[in-house]
């Protein structure tokens, strides 16, 4: 797992990044865990501040069948994205991660910047052109794919192909 001082930021805010769980933990338990976001005026979306780090935290809008907007079979107020932002990135180098099964793709509007993904894990980071680390971003791993909604099955089956 990567290393929390490398990362630049307190240990128990970057260890409690990794304490939320995308599809298992809930609104209570991110309250629990970092208190009361900065704006909380979105339901669905709150950030916390800590340091170097923005840690932007997005919930599910309830089951497939309750919104349109549903991209997971979830209840409201799960948990469907954990986004940690770094204001001074940090060395990929430094991070000393085991890359292997990750995809790099590069991004189309920024040169030189690129992300790596690993559907398996549910994790990605957001590197820049000076190969720093922007972000660092939680997401529910491939096995939770049973638990997408119709609608984004055929949206992710489409990428796959390429379509």
């Amino acid at each position: 797992m990567l290393n929390s001082t490398v990362c630049g930021q307190s240990r128990t805010f970057f260890d409690r990044f990794f304490r939320i769980i995308p599809l298992i933990s809930t609104r209570e338990a991110v309250h629990r865990e970092f208190g009361k976001p900065i704006d909380a005026s979105n339901y669905f979306y709150e950030i916390y501040r800590d340091g170097n780090s923005k840690l932007s935290v997005q919930y599910s809008r309830g089951d497939c069948s309750n919104d349109s907007l549903a991209s997971w079979d979830a209840e409201e107020y799960v948990v469907t994205s954990v986004l940690l932002g770094y204001r001074k990135p940090i060395p990929l180098s430094k991070m000393q991660l085991n890359l292997e099964g990750y995809e790099r793709t590069n991004v189309s509007d920024v040169v030189g910047a690129y992300t790596l993904e690993s559907e398996r894990d549910g994790l990605g980071f957001d590197v820049n052109h000076r190969n720093e680390v922007e972000a660092i971003e939680r997401f529910p791993s491939n096995l939770f794919d049973f638990l997408l909604c119709k609608n984004k099955k055929m949206n992710k089956t489409a990428k796959l192909f390429g379509h």
